[in-house]
């Protein structure tokens, strides 16, 4: 803002006179419009110009103004500086500035990620705290290394925030030998809604998995020359190989889970380096029609495991402790000796001999895998010809206890083992 005419009288004024008020400025040279004289004098003082302060005059307080030296070099044909309030231009950096290895580290699970919302950058880099989050983020996009975007959320109904990396922030991971150049753009990684709600919540299993290594949809994708627009989300990749990745919605639709099915069952791809499925499920009837659409299509693996599991924190305890862990076979103890058993047709993996010398199979839909008791239920008959064979221990979680009984009633060789779920077992 430059001076006016009537900040140079007010100016001359205060020269000549050592001090005079606001209501002696206000009459003299604004006529009484108080607004206009408070934005004036308002201006000149933040400019370094004018000094005030409030004292007594006769019996009354007032803000009293007088002149100070810049103001009287500005009289003498000096020039005005900027401002200095809060609308003054920012200074520009004399220096780079440093990034960390939290930063280089965040951006790069953008980059491999693809989005993450404010709440995982929280948790992963800041212990959860979502004001240091946001903070140190703010930087991350005044210096342009990230995108956000601010979207609804149906399923916790409310807006959320989504980061993403930019392609300065790609340059970055370029320039310190992270990645390669021209691997992917930008623009290229940004999701869809539709996509958004998959990815976010298969970045949310692989962040309370780690630290197993975690494969995102696009390079499972390529490692199995899949096509872009196939559903698995991403893969669990150990030394036995691969565990891929789906996710199914609340209420998902019925059109969508046999796309699933059909994906999982497909001969085209190489099946040689896949472990397992990992199917999470978001509500009770989602499961009920994946297990109904399963049998109708007659859903074959070729002994691949497919585990259908809740997405929860319950889901991925199961993951980390019986499917990655070694945990399942003490859950599976009752009074005797459990172990493996060697390969038959039947595919039995576990054995227990009870104290008295009972020998038993023992199958177990802890870990969500129904494959093994829906062929067992169909080929292993408990007798034939006349000749005894073991009968078959079912461990099931309590609460599905029922179900298991009224699912197994027919085969009177197969009993149910009851398991209280608990986490401190």
């Amino acid at each position: 803002m430059r001076l006016t005419e009537t900040d140079r009288l007010v100016l001359q004024e205060l020269s000549q006179a050592q001090m005079r008020t606001w209501n002696e400025v206000s009459e003299k040279f604004f006529s009484h419009r108080s607004n206009y004289c408070y934005k004036r004098m308002r201006h000149m003082r933040l400019s370094g110009l004018i000094s005030s302060k409030v004292g007594k005059v006769g019996d009354k307080t007032n803000v009293q103004y007088s002149i100070s030296e810049l103001g009287l070099s500005i009289l003498g044909g000096g020039k005005l500086p900027l401002p200095t309030n809060e609308k003054s231009r920012p200074k520009k950096r004399n220096r780079a500035r440093e990034w960390t290895a939290r930063d280089i580290t965040l951006l790069e699970q953008l980059y491999r990620l693809r989005e993450l919302t404010k709440h995982q950058v929280a948790v992963q880099f800041f212990e959860g705290s979502k004001n240091r989050a946001g903070a140190r983020i703010h930087v991350l996009k005044i210096e342009g290394l990230i995108h956000a975007k601010v979207s609804w959320s149906r399923e916790s109904k409310k807006l959320e925030a989504h980061y993403r990396i930019s392609e300065r922030g790609i340059r970055i991971l370029v320039d310190r030998g992270i990645i390669e150049k021209g691997q992917a753009r930008a623009r290229d990684l940004e999701l869809s809604e539709k996509q958004r709600s998959y990815i976010t919540d298969a970045n949310e299993i692989a962040f309370k998995c780690s630290p197993i290594t975690y494969l995102d949809s696009r390079m499972i994708k390529r490692k199995y020359s899949l096509n872009r627009g196939d559903l698995v989300l991403g893969a669990f990749s150990v030394i036995s190989g691969d565990y891929m990745i789906y996710i199914l919605a609340q209420q998902a639709y019925e059109i969508t889970i046999e796309r699933i099915i059909k994906e999982i069952q497909s001969e085209k791809k190489d099946k040689s380096s896949i472990t397992g499925y990992l199917v999470f499920y978001k509500d009770q009837s989602t499961r009920e029609t994946f297990e109904r659409h399963s049998k109708t299509i007659g859903l074959v693996t070729g002994g691949i495991p497919i585990y259908l599991l809740p997405f929860s924190d319950r889901g991925v305890w199961i993951i980390r402790e019986f499917i990655f862990g070694d945990q399942l076979t003490k859950w599976l103890q009752v009074d005797g000796q459990i172990k493996q058993v060697a390969a038959s047709k039947h595919h039995f993996q576990y054995g227990i001999i009870f104290n008295d010398g009972t020998k038993k199979y023992a199958v177990e839909t802890l870990t969500g895998d129904n494959m093994l008791l829906e062929r067992i239920l169909r080929e292993y008959k408990g007798k034939t010809d006349n000749k005894e064979r073991m009968n078959v221990l079912l461990f099931c979680w309590a609460e599905e206890a029922e179900f298991y009984r009224s699912k197994v009633s027919g085969a009177h060789w197969m009993e149910i083992m009851p398991i209280p779920w608990n986490p401190n077992h």
